[in-house]
């Protein structure tokens, strides 16, 4: 079993060889069609923004603008049991 294991790898390397000779050489000679075929491709546009159809246009948010806390809110300058000098 083993002998005849040899032997069809024996049979079969040079014809696997070959073939991937010639897959090789295939390759070579579509190389310059390729690459023209990959200059003549345009690149696409940018994309800046996507549009949607139908969506309604809301007008920008703009933050009022803060109030002033009352008297009773605001914190005192003076932090009791501290001494001021």
């Amino acid at each position: 079993m083993q002998v005849l294991l040899i032997l069809v790898a024996a049979v079969l390397a040079p014809l696997l060889g070959l073939a991937l000779l010639l897959w090789l050489a295939h390759l070579e000679d579509t190389l310059p069609q390729d690459v023209q075929r990959a200059r003549h491709r345009p690149e696409p546009a940018p994309i800046l923004a996507i549009l949607v159809r139908g969506a309604p246009v809301r007008p920008p948010v703009s933050v009022p603008v803060q109030r002033t806390a009352p008297e009773s809110e605001r914190l005192p300058d003076v932090v009791p049991g501290t001494a001021v000098a």
